[in-house]
């Protein structure tokens, strides 16, 4: 069975600048509050999703 296509690099580089974008005015509006700025990668990984296989 084939694999189901997931994202695209068209959306993927729309969701990274929108998110870009947003963290970047969020670390504005905290900077003089004491917050930290910690940085995770939320598109860490393949992109692969096989189809049937569960995400733990």
């Amino acid at each position: 069975m084939a694999q189901k296509p997931f994202g695209s690099t068209e959306t993927t580089g729309r969701k990274l600048d929108v998110i870009g974008e947003y963290l970047s005015m969020y670390q504005k509006a905290l900077s003089n509050t004491g917050f930290r700025t910690l940085y995770i990668d939320g598109f860490a990984g393949t992109s692969e999703i096989p189809v049937g296989e569960r995400l733990a």
